[in-house]
């Protein structure tokens, strides 16, 4: 370390004091040293020592006041301290050193108890007790005043006086040297000197010419901070084992514990001679490597084979164990097929390598895949799916599928251009398909070599679609039974259909199928006898097709069946037909026995299989007339009787025959 730098560093370490006016301590038997630092180093008033033994109360140490130059340097101390005489004349004179000369007298406080005496910055207690905490504080009379410089940390009595030592010693190899670190404790040393030696029987030779300072550094971005490194020892000899040992220097002018001794062995760096002639022969996914080396060096630790994939940047270790010289062959089995980078490098103790040119070789695929397996095919609507096991090599690429009938291999047809990714595949066919059809699948790896064809497998369509739902237009009560129509489905495979009820009394809420067998497709109603009045209905309807398929559910329609009413004893009877030939006209007469009641009538008519149809409003007279009438037309009548609770009184049918013409009617 130059000049210069030395006295850099001795200016930081010096801030670390005086910026704060800190007191430093050293604790021996039954005695402390103090010494203190302000910025300017010399103080000159007098000052003053206090003490405080267990958080007591502040005493004065010094009856007489210590001051600058009171101190009286003996010649026997002159003569033991030859550079002490320069620097007790640096100080000296009316003007307090600065810059250069502060610094250098900075460093020799450190360095000489004597010359911080004469500063007045220095005060040994001879009287602590042997037990207990002492904490001390140092003052300056100013004007009659006194004013505090600094207060020292308490310092704990009785436990073993240890000296400092450097603690967390880090030492990292580079090349052709070594870098040390450690963890900087300036108040217990201000700087460290490192010895090495050859052997490990002697402390060796000082290699730090100055003390190696704990200062601080600034970073790129002006933050103050220790370095990591704070020395290196460069040019150091290869192979070469060095043993190292660091001891520190504290602000009183003794060493602190020397550290155990370090061995550190310098590396060998120098590549040993690399291989030539490096060449491949490929059989399949096997490579055979071969390589030449004229001479064996020294050192030499065998060789090391390494690979890499195209693509990937690392490269893979072969082989755990070094070939030996004179071998120089090796055989390596490659995954897959692709692209690969081999290297050969010879190795020697250290772990240098030096590689031959690397070898760039191109392992091709010329081997087909495996023919698929598990070959599937399904049944639907107007398609048949083919499904298969995907492949287990790791380069297929894809698929290609064939198809024929009735499992003729001999005239396949390929289903798509195009290499299927996937490991199924719809095939589309006209609804009314009624073939066998035969499938197979190859394999296509990314070499585009291709398999053999699967075994076939085969399938005929089905019908998986059902018909559409259906659609029920209405729901009537006609006499004792609820009349169910809808719009009848259009499809070509329709069977028919179930229809199906549900009773709003019913807790469950079910719907049960009230048809016993399928109702036809051509058929548009069905008649529901077997209902309760005073209950409410509802319907769905569902179409079946020939496969058994279903649709879904119909709209529902809802009906409710009122109550029948009570019986009466009230008779209605039709007393006369007679048809009117000048009008075309039938005309009705009824008889009542209700004779003081209030009574409304209304009349029906039906012909032929048809239920009966009010061809009358209510109406409180006795007597009708119907004028829609057709010869030769048989037509019954009944007169229906509601009195005002809502009964219901029926009269028998009668029937009549509408004449043709030019005939009468016969009653």
């Amino acid at each position: 370390m130059n000049k210069l730098a030395l006295l850099i560093s001795v200016f930081a370490v010096c801030n670390l004091f005086s910026q704060e006016n800190k007191i430093v301590y050293k604790v021996s038997d039954h005695a402390v040293a103090l010494k203190w630092y302000t910025p300017t180093l010399i103080i000159r008033e007098q000052v003053k020592v206090y003490r405080s033994l267990d958080g007591g109360s502040w005493v004065n140490l010094t009856n007489t006041p210590l001051q600058f130059g009171s101190y009286k340097v003996s010649a026997g101390e002159l003569s033991a301290d030859t550079d002490l005489k320069q620097y007790l004349d640096l100080v000296n004179g009316n003007k307090k050193p600065e810059g250069m000369g502060l610094l250098l007298a900075s460093l020799k406080s450190f360095e000489s108890n004597v010359y911080c005496k004469y500063l007045g910055n220095y005060y040994e207690d001879l009287t602590v007790p042997a037990s207990g905490s002492v904490q001390y504080k140092v003052v300056k009379i100013n004007s009659g005043a006194e004013v505090e410089i600094a207060v020292s940390d308490v310092i704990t009595l009785g436990s073993e006086i240890q000296k400092a030592q450097i603690d967390s010693l880090k030492v990292s190899l580079k090349r052709k040297g070594v870098d040390f670190g450690w963890k900087p404790e300036p108040t217990k040393y201000y700087g460290v000197e490192i010895y090495r030696s050859l052997t490990k029987d002697s402390i060796g030779k000082l290699i730090t010419k100055d003390p190696v300072l704990i200062s601080k550094i600034k970073d790129p971005n002006g933050v103050e901070g220790y370095p990591k490194i704070f020395f290196s020892d460069e040019k150091l000899k290869e192979k070469q084992t060095y043993y190292y040992t660091l001891v520190g220097l504290d602000f009183f002018g003794e060493y602190t514990e020397y550290t155990e001794q370090i061995a550190i062995r310098i590396k060998d760096e120098t590549l040993p001679e690399a291989p030539v002639n490096f060449r491949k022969t490929v059989y399949g996914k096997s490579v055979q490597l071969n390589w030449s080396k004229e001479s064996e060096d020294d050192d030499f630790a065998g060789y090391k084979v390494y690979i890499s994939k195209e693509g990937k940047e690392e490269y893979t270790l072969q082989n755990t164990t070094p070939l030996l010289f004179p071998d120089s062959a090796f055989r390596a089995i490659v995954p897959d097929f692709g692209l690969y980078f081999f290297k050969v490098a010879a190795t020697d103790e250290d772990g240098n390598e030096a590689f031959a040119a690397e070898l760039i070789v191109d392992v091709i695929d010329n081997e087909p895949p495996m023919p698929p397996e598990n070959v599937l095919v399904s049944s639907d609507t107007a398609r048949l799916i083919i499904s298969w096991d995907a492949n287990k090599e790791s380069d297929i690429l894809g698929y290609k599928i064939y198809r024929s009938i009735e499992n003729d291999k001999k005239n396949l047809t390929l289903l798509s251009s195009d290499i299927l990714y996937a490991t199924a595949f719809t095939d589309s066919l006209p609804a009314n398909a009624l073939n066998k059809f035969s499938y197979a699948v190859l394999a296509v790896d990314t070499s585009m070599n291709e398999s053999k064809l699967s075994e076939m497998a085969s399938n005929t369509m089905t019908d998986a679609l059902p018909p559409t739902e259906p659609f029920l237009k209405k729901v009537s009560l006609a006499e004792d039974k609820i009349v169910i129509e809808w719009v009848r489905n259009t499809e070509l495979d329709l069977v028919g259909y179930d229809l199906y009820r549900q009773t709003d009394s019913d807790s469950l809420k079910i719907f049960k199928k009230i048809n016993t067998t399928i109702i036809p497709k051509d058929i548009a109603q069905f008649f529901d006898r077997s209902i309760e009045f005073g209950k409410q209905y509802s319907y769905y309807l569902v179409a079946v097709d020939q496969r058994s398929n279903q649709s879904n559910p119909s709209n529902h329609l809802r009906i409710l069946t009122k109550a029948k009413a009570e019986k009466t004893n009230h008779q209605v009877a039709i007393s006369k037909l007679k048809f009117e030939k000048a009008t075309g006209s039938v005309k009705i007469n009824w008889k009542s026995s209700a004779q003081e009641e209030k009574v409304s009538y209304v009349v029906f008519k039906r012909t032929g299989a048809e239920e009966f149809k009010m061809i009358s409003t209510r109406t409180e007279t006795i007597g009708f007339r119907d004028t829609a009438t057709t010869p030769g037309q048989i037509i019954e009548y009944q007169v229906r009787m509601y009195d005002e609770k809502g009964n219901v009184t029926r009269s028998d049918v009668s029937s009549i025959v509408v004449p043709s013409k030019n005939k009468k009617a016969k009653q």
